[in-house]
């Protein structure tokens, strides 16, 4: 679920992963065929750009995921606020304020 709703959130935001690790390929090797030891520093900046780029996207996706884990667990775990047949309920035996 989580990796359906980053690809749609990605694609949602212009982003396209492939281009863009094809693009980041590219720079490593142009600055790795006029000196190799700039492929590392590259690596680093075309690395942080497309962690940039990806940061809200994955943020909202982390709270997408999240909420509807959150909502159907809510759904499945439903809790009884009175005393029932396994004990009091989670505030104690008939809880009222006076």
């Amino acid at each position: 679920m989580s990796f359906v709703s980053s690809a749609a959130l990605l694609g949602a935001f212009g982003l396209n992963s492939i281009e863009a690790q094809m693009e980041m390929q590219r720079q490593i090797e142009d600055a790795a065929s006029s000196d190799p030891s700039t492929a590392i520093t590259a690596a680093m900046e075309a690395t942080k750009q497309m962690a940039q780029a990806q940061l809200l996207p994955s943020l909202l996706s982390t709270a997408i995921v999240t909420a509807i884990v959150g909502f159907v667990m809510g759904l499945i775990n439903k809790t009884d606020p009175n005393e029932n047949q396994y004990g009091p309920g989670p505030g104690g035996p008939s809880v009222t304020f006076n």
